[in-house]
C-alpha cells in the first residue's frame, strides 16, 4: 500500500473519535462514520444488546461514573444538527435520536 493510502486510512479512523467531519467532501469518511454510528439506530432490542456491550466494555468505572460518562456522550449525539452524514442513514436518524433519549432515560439511571 502507498503512503498515502495509509495515511488516509489512519486518519479516516481516528475521526472515529469525535465523528466529525471537518471536510464534508469526503464521501468514503462520511460512510464510515455512519457505519460505524449504524447500531444508534437499530430497533430498539437490538440497541439495548450494544448498551450492554459498552457498559461491559467500561466495566472498570463505577456505576454513577460510568453513568456520568455514558450521557455525556450520548448527549454530545444529541446536541448534533445531525447524527448522520449519508442519505440512506439520515433516514435513520430519527429512530436513533429515540434510542439516545430512551437509553438516557430507562438505562442510564442513577
Amino acid at each position: 500500500m502507498s503512503k498515502e493510502l495509509i495515511e488516509k486510512c489512519y486518519n479516516q479512523i481516528i475521526l472515529t473519535k469525535t465523528h466529525k467531519l471537518v471536510n464534508t467532501e469526503l464521501i468514503d469518511a462520511k460512510y464510515l462514520l455512519d457505519f460505524d454510528l449504524e447500531v444508534l439506530s437499530r430497533p430498539w432490542d437490538l440497541y439495548k444488546v450494544y448498551s450492554a456491550q459498552i457498559r461491559s466494555e467500561y466495566w472498570m468505572y463505577t456505576g454513577w461514573d460510568y453513568i456520568k460518562g455514558r450521557k455525556a456522550a450520548l448527549n454530545k449525539f444529541l446536541e448534533r444538527e445531525e447524527i448522520y452524514y449519508t442519505k440512506y442513514y439520515k433516514e435513520k436518524e430519527d429512530q436513533a435520536r429515540i434510542n439516545i433519549e430512551r437509553e438516557i432515560k430507562e438505562v442510564l439511571v442513577g
